[in-house]
């Protein structure tokens, strides 16, 4: 069975997402746009701002924070360890369960990035 990452702690809408095996961040994807005539002082948006792919294991078949219920979802993600820290909003796209393996399940999910 895989290890999973020490010393890595990541919230999804509050709730703790343990045994983390996977968390990858890339940037890009649309650039913001701005509300009225001038993006300073009107503020910026954008739905996609880039992804973030996380990967997990748990001996239960659902848990708050990974279960299908998230996805379509928005909320605040954080992850911080290993020398890099991340909080944003962000949006479940994609989220993958799969069946148990020697008592142990595997949550595969992406997230949008979200600027508002």
């Amino acid at each position: 069975m895989a290890g999973y990452c020490t010393g890595v702690t990541v919230n999804w809408r509050g709730t703790a997402i343990g045994e983390v095996t996977e968390f990858r961040v890339g940037a890009g994807g649309s650039l913001p746009l701005a509300r009225g005539s001038a993006a300073a002082t009107s503020g910026a948006w954008a739905m996609d701002m880039g992804t973030v792919e996380l990967a997990s294991l748990s001996t239960a078949a659902t848990t708050s924070a990974m279960s299908l219920s998230q996805y379509g979802m928005k909320g605040l993600l954080s992850f911080s360890g290993g020398g890099l820290t991340l909080t944003t909003k962000a949006i479940c796209q994609t989220l993958d369960i799969s069946a148990k393996v020697n008592d142990v399940y595997r949550f595969k999910g992406i997230w949008r990035i979200v600027k508002e």
